[in-house]
């Protein structure tokens, strides 16, 4: 369809054409679960689709012979003159392998933040419709036109995303439900706009169309592989989400150095000192659940650098606006650039590794990641899913009784333990009733509410 668009007005671009197919599977993925499914049977449902299914086969038809008619007479025009229009140059394979690696980037993005979220947060219904929203906005936008992806807006926005849900995700952090949602989401969307900007900005002509889209399904597919398929059997954590943003960084610093007119090479001191402020700001927040020193620093010293750094940049920044020809500092640039990519790649590690702290046994399937925790201070085992813990076995003889359940005595004792609280609450129903029925002893009663 889109070459068929390009062949009947080729002054036009046909890739406003994907940006409102993906707008049209937004609106399907928006409307169908809180419009149509509710107000109407599968029967209903069933003849609508077959409907529009033939109304879509009758406009392709039309569309088809419109487009014989036009290429007809181009074409023999084509033969009988010399044609001087300049031809799209050969897609070659390294463009080639640069689409196929932006698409599987936002794909693992995508389907990484969604497993996150969905099986390690919190496990609420149509929560991924949200992530799978912004993945297909950032292509609607991307793809409408080319006035909407800045780099100058998304590459910053992008690394100050990361930042944020690296201090949300941290170590004893203890944010809202929706802090947490918000920052995943922000990043997502920032790194998906910038892996679909970049392949905007990179499409070939219309005539490469197919190797185009093809090169993006390509990728699409190799991200989900990776995530569905290869992930679960080789990481004992949701470890692709890291490695996704961590290659939509090396995506970001790809095409930077790629254009000579970007800002690893124009950059000037300003902009270096702007991004050690901000290594400066999360330097003790990412460092101090692995060094003890930097826990107990105060807050206020690194809030402080990093004010004074920021004062410093935009000093610097009034000095060069008076001095426009002032030689730019690519080396002082990309040197904090290394600083401020290494404290990210930290701070996305570390809170993997955290969660494998006190782990004895692990277990990961499609569904997400089941493991026991020994907690040595009460001296128990809990078992974990996620960030919800379904019930803890105490050790000790003495705590343990024989038919496997809390005394009411115990309960109250240990009730301030969280692991209790939590194993309390699911004690009168679901899984606890399953439980009692499973350990209890032969012919005892027990009243379940």
């Amino acid at each position: 369809m889109q070459h068929w668009f390009a062949q009947a007005a080729p002054k036009r671009s046909p890739y406003r054409l994907y940006a409102l197919s993906n707008a049209g599977s937004l609106l399907g993925l928006l409307s169908y679960p809180f419009l149509v499914e509710p107000h109407f049977g599968l029967g209903v449902q069933g003849w609508a689709w077959a409907a529009g299914y033939g109304l879509f086969l009758v406009c392709y038809c039309f569309s088809a012979r419109s487009a014989a008619r036009t290429t007809a007479p181009a074409a023999l025009k084509q033969t009988s003159s010399l044609d001087l229009r300049p031809r799209g140059a050969p897609v070659g394979w390294p463009l080639r392998l640069l689409w196929i690696g932006l698409a599987a980037c936002a794909s693992v993005l995508l389907l990484a933040t969604t497993n996150l979220i969905c099986q390690g947060i919190a496990a609420s219904p149509f929560l991924w419709v949200l992530q799978l929203s912004l993945y297909l906005l950032s292509f609607i936008v991307c793809f409408e036109s080319d006035r909407w992806y800045r780099r100058e807006i998304f590459h910053p926005l992008f690394a100050v995303t990361v930042a944020l849900v690296i201090v949300v995700s941290l170590p004893n952090a203890a944010y809202s439900f929706l802090m947490q949602l918000a920052s995943y989401s922000a990043v997502l969307f920032a790194g998906c706009m910038v892996c679909h900007g970049e392949a905007a900005r990179t499409r070939p002509s219309a005539e490469s169309l197919t190797v185009f889209y093809f090169c993006i399904a390509t990728g699409g597919a190799a991200g989900g592989i990776v995530v569905s398929l290869i992930a679960p059997g080789m990481f004992p954590n949701y470890w692709e989400y890291p490695l996704g943003v961590l290659g939509c960084v090396a995506v970001l610093l790809w095409v930077s150095a790629r254009e000579r007119s970007s800002w690893w090479y124009t950059g000037r001191a300003s902009l270096a000192l702007l991004i050690l402020s901000g290594a400066m700001l999360l330097t003790p927040t990412i460092l101090a659940p692995v060094w003890g020193e930097a826990a107990r620093l105060r807050p206020s010293i690194g809030v402080c650098a990093a004010a004074v750094l920021t004062g410093a940049a935009v000093f610097k920044y009034m000095m060069e606006r008076h001095e426009p020809k002032k030689a730019p500092a690519p080396l002082l640039v990309r040197s904090a650039s290394r600083i401020a990519l290494a404290l990210l790649a930290a701070g996305l590690v570390i809170p993997q590794k955290a969660a494998l702290y006190h782990v004895i046994a692990s277990s990961r399937n499609f569904y997400g990641v089941l493991s026991v925790v020994s907690v040595d201070q009460e001296n128990y085992l809990a078992l974990r899913y996620g960030n919800t813990v379904h019930g803890f076995q105490y050790q000790d003889a003495e705590r343990a009784p024989s038919d496997g359940l809390l005394r009411p005595r115990q309960r109250s004792k240990y009730r301030d333990s969280q692991l209790a609280s939590a194993s309390h609450a699911r004690g009168a129903g679901g899984n606890g009733s399953g439980h009692a029925s499973c350990v209890g002893a032969t012919r005892r009663r027990f009243p379940l509410l």
